[in-house]
């Protein structure tokens, strides 16, 4: 008989060996050492309170790790990661896990749930569209190695300070809402990880990205919405390699059909895997 419980006072080790097991034949490669899952969860704004563990007497069989935020008034859950251990598969606990899940976030007046599931993974769908999820959107993941040149124009004043992120409008500059683990609070979790380079002509602000140091993992890339198809694209990330070097950038979450998505394949990008973006309003 499992039992389902929060997650309050189980600690990360047990956490990551639990995710290490869950994750070891998961479709998209996982390198996921200790220190990368506390990254990840401080990113998504991890909250144990709003996190289920499915347990075989003392030990965690199965987890549902929640992110938590407040977004325009209302509270919402993100599923920073889901997992079911390699030997407790296809005993139903996934389903039970989102059921219990479920009933706890409405008991905490959380307004809605989000998660994102692999394109691909259509038992995961089944089990959360019979819960009560619904699609939002398709995102898509690229990768990049295509190397780019930049032209230097003296107008162009690069800055690498990230102040103005403090005051900007993400709508201006994003050609589709950046998904729960690419927002502006995401990069606020953990900003000495990321690098901030924007594009200034002039005093006005062209465009900008957030990119991981150490990953290349592309968090937004911004172009003002009156400056877009003229190459900034091309010359932000030009400067991004010069100044990270590092051999392969990755985009994630970009969605399908924006401007973006479309610019992006233009331009070199070799799209990785897809996946949907599925919502419930839990009360």
């Amino acid at each position: 008989m499992y039992e389902y419980k929060s997650m309050i006072d189980i600690d990360i080790k047990t956490i990551h060996d639990a995710f290490i097991d869950a994750f070891s034949e998961y479709e998209v490669k996982m390198d996921m050492p200790l220190e990368k899952l506390q990254e990840m969860m401080k990113t998504r704004s991890f909250d144990k309170k709003y996190s289920l563990g499915c347990f075989d007497k003392d030990k965690l069989v199965g987890f549902s790790l929640s992110g938590y935020r407040v977004i325009n008034g209302l509270r919402y859950c993100y599923d920073t990661a889901t997992g079911i251990r390699q030997a407790y598969q296809n005993k139903h606990i996934g389903k039970d896990l989102i059921t219990n899940l479920v009933t706890m976030l409405r008991k905490n007046g959380i307004d809605y749930f989000l998660l994102e599931v692999l394109e691909n993974n259509k038992s995961a769908q089944k089990i959360y569209l019979n819960g009560g999820f619904e699609i939002t959107r398709k995102l898509n993941c690229y990768i990049m190695t295509k190397k780019f040149d930049v032209n230097y124009n003296s107008d162009y004043q690069f800055s690498y300070d990230p102040k103005f992120l403090e005051s900007i409008n993400e709508q201006e500059f994003n050609s589709y809402e950046p998904s729960w683990q690419n927002k502006i609070e995401s990069y606020n979790q953990c900003k000495e990880k990321y690098k901030v380079i924007s594009l200034n002509i002039k005093g006005e602000l062209i465009g900008y990205l957030i990119v991981h140091k150490t990953n290349g993992n592309i968090m937004q890339i911004g172009i003002s919405k009156n400056k877009r198809d003229k190459g900034f694209e091309q010359i932000l990330l030009g400067e991004m390699q010069h100044t990270l070097k590092l051999d392969k950038y990755s985009l994630l979450n970009v969605e399908d059909d924006s401007y973006i998505d479309h610019k992006v394949k233009d331009i070199g990008f070799e799209n990785s895997v897809n996946q949907y973006e599925m919502q419930m309003k839990i009360s």
